[in-house]
């Protein structure tokens, strides 16, 4: 038996913590917390590790050579207890902190010398100067092919403005964690981890794997093609990660499953499937779960979709570009979707615009998309994993379609329908990830 294996016949029957890492200065503060939307504490917040069992190992690591690490100083920590750890002030070296389910990386990077200030924003860390900013990037790097690890997930790694010693956090998560059984191949690319499905022995769907987090829902008040159902903005926390198709489903895609083609435009198996209503969705997903055991397969719920679509982006496109032509031919929506301005008055072949950071394509525009929940107002108070009233008139409709103004293909743009409407609606799978280990 596998040292993996072993690991979760141990757990399984355990509640799932975290360990929440912040930064002070040059500080690490580690403390175990029960849910993710527990209070943060003072000090900039690095990364949420999960764990089952109470135990931690750290390890400083420095690379010896391109692709190899050398452990020094390894040694396990309690997690039931408070710690502090001082960051290296060798820039070469980093700190590894690894639970039974997931490990993640804590990388110093002091301020350059010719820098002016080093900073954060939404997307990255930057540098200013007198003349210009510059941005930082990650270096290229291969899948680990170590034993039961599968790739790794940039984390989000923040600071505090005045921190003299910021870090970049990224995870590396356990791989009998991450392969479904489903999943004919799962593989590792520069948005993250994506796994194939195959329907049919020839059509294939593929999944990007979305990992648990916290993000602001809604739109500012500002925010130009903005309605009134979009507020207020509220802190949302998905303890969870799940996989979401990377493009709405494709007509090929339905008629592997349930035999028809319903849709008005036809003539390119790319082209997403149209005109299904929200009880067809519900009734696709239970057949692909009888032909795919394991799969859990399901409509996202509004707050999955949302997050899912902004892959950390705070604007009205999941680029970060605003919407300055709601009504309009807007700019910055020509090239991540399709829309009345743009769109020839017809649906496109899924994946051809822009994806966002986490490699999803189609969530502005080409045809709207279904969601779980029933549609409400929103709350004002922060929410922990919603699924919406528990009843209504009308389903969560998201995206924009072909036909709709730029104003409706924005992130935070949110539309109710009847669950028996056809017209331009369109969906994306979303699917559980298996507690249970997978594929070796």
């Amino acid at each position: 038996m596998t040292l993996d294996k072993v690991l979760w016949t141990l757990t399984r029957k355990r509640q799932q913590r975290w360990l929440r890492i912040m930064q002070t200065g040059t500080a690490l503060h580690l403390s175990a917390i029960e849910r993710l939307d527990a209070p943060m504490a003072k000090g900039s917040h690095l990364a949420d590790l999960p764990l089952r069992i109470g135990l931690l190992q750290m390890r400083w690591l420095e690379p010896a050579t391109p692709g190899v690490a050398t452990s020094s100083n390894a040694r396990l920590l309690d997690v039931d207890r408070d710690q502090t750890v001082e960051l290296p002030t060798n820039e070469k070296s980093y700190l590894v902190f690894e639970s039974d389910l997931a490990s993640v990386e804590i990388w110093p990077l002091a301020r350059p010398a010719w820098a002016k200030s080093i900073w954060r924003d939404r997307h990255q860390l930057r540098v200013n100067t007198e003349i210009v900013d510059f941005e930082w990037h990650e270096p290229q790097t291969t899948v680990d092919r170590k034993p039961g690890l599968i790739g790794r997930l940039l984390g989000k790694g923040e600071f505090h403005p005045q921190s003299p010693t910021p870090v970049i956090a990224r995870s590396v998560l356990k791989r009998d964690l991450l392969w479904p059984p489903w999943a004919s191949n799962l593989e590792h690319d520069r948005f993250g981890l994506v796994a194939t499905l195959v329907l049919l022995s020839k059509v294939h769907m593929r999944l990007r794997w979305v990992p648990p987090g916290r993000f602001l829902m809604g739109s500012h008040a500002s925010e130009v093609g903005r309605w009134d159902e979009e507020g207020p903005q509220h802190w949302v926390n998905l303890s969870s990660g799940f996989w979401v198709a990377e493009t709405p489903c494709t007509q090929e895609q339905w008629e592997a499953v349930m035999g028809n083609n319903p849709s008005r435009f036809k003539g390119d198996a790319l082209l997403p499937v149209e005109k299904v209503n929200w009880d067809e969705c519900h009734e696709y997903c239970k057949v692909l779960n009888t032909q795919c055991p394991g799969l859990g397969a399901r409509l996202p719920t509004e707050a999955e979709w949302e997050y899912a679509c902004r892959a950390g982006t705070g604007s009205a496109y999941n680029d970060g570009s605003a919407c300055t032509q709601p009504d309009g031919h807007d700019p910055a929506l020509e090239s991540l979707g399709w829309f009345d301005a743009n769109s020839d008055s017809k649906t496109h072949p899924v994946g051809e615009k822009q994806p966002n950071a986490w490699g999803i394509h189609d969530a502005h525009g080409n045809v709207w998309e279904w969601c779980n929940d029933w549609y409400d107002d929103y709350p004002a108070q922060e929410q922990c994993d919603p699924t919406g009233p528990i009843k209504g008139r009308s389903r969560v409709i998201r995206g924009g379609c072909w036909y709709y103004q730029a104003r409706f293909c924005r992130s935070a743009c949110r539309y109710g329908s009847r669950s028996g409407y056809r017209g331009g609606l369109g969906f994306r799978l979303a699917a559980v990830q298996s507690s249970e280990p997978g594929k070796q």
